[in-house]
């Protein structure tokens, strides 16, 4: 119940640490409120979060907020901000050699261009997600269930394929 989580992320508050879990705590208490439809406290958590990240310099915690900041415009059909916020996680991710969080916020892009049915740029963002998701180093494979994400990836490249009239790639790719 995302209502009742920020009931308790804001008693976790008063009681919070130190910055990094406070940080934590604002954030997740965003995605509640971004689950409930209260966009304006969702904004309001993330850019508090996003500012807490910076100040202590948890560079990849800054660039996780910042995707996150992308859904929140993706959710509200603001595809040109949540580009842009995507395209600075993705920068972020880069510069830590983050493949995880790179192949994630690849990810993200595709949905964004599939959605305005720019599908070109769609399966070059899913590809290119695919092959970060393929070459994770065993640790980081078992902290996600990698063959479901790759069993996604090809189904919504298999999509991708039927959208732009491709149907014998799509067979491949399903």
């Amino acid at each position: 119940n995302p209502q009742q989580g920020n009931h308790y992320g804001k008693k976790a508050l008063e009681i919070a640490l130190n910055d990094s879990v406070k940080a934590k705590i604002v954030s997740s208490m965003a995605n509640n409120y971004l689950m409930i439809s209260n966009f304006k406290e969702a904004l309001s958590h993330y850019e508090e979060a996003l500012q807490i990240y910076k100040v202590i310099g948890d560079i990849e915690s800054e660039a996780k907020v910042t995707g996150n900041i992308g859904f929140y415009y993706f959710y509200l059909g603001d595809y040109g901000k949540s580009m842009d916020n995507q395209y600075k996680a993705l920068k972020i991710f880069e510069s830590l050699d983050n493949k995880l969080g790179q192949a994630n916020t690849l990810l993200a892009l595709s949905s964004l261009f599939k959605e305005q049915k720019h599908f070109e740029e769609a399966m070059e963002h899913s590809n290119a997600a695919l092959k970060l998701f393929e070459d994770l180093s065993p640790e980081d494979a078992e902290a996600i269930e990698i063959g479901t994400i790759r069993a996604v990836l090809c189904d919504n490249l298999g999509g991708l394929f039927i959208f732009m009239c491709r149907s014998e790639d799509a067979e491949k790719q399903l």
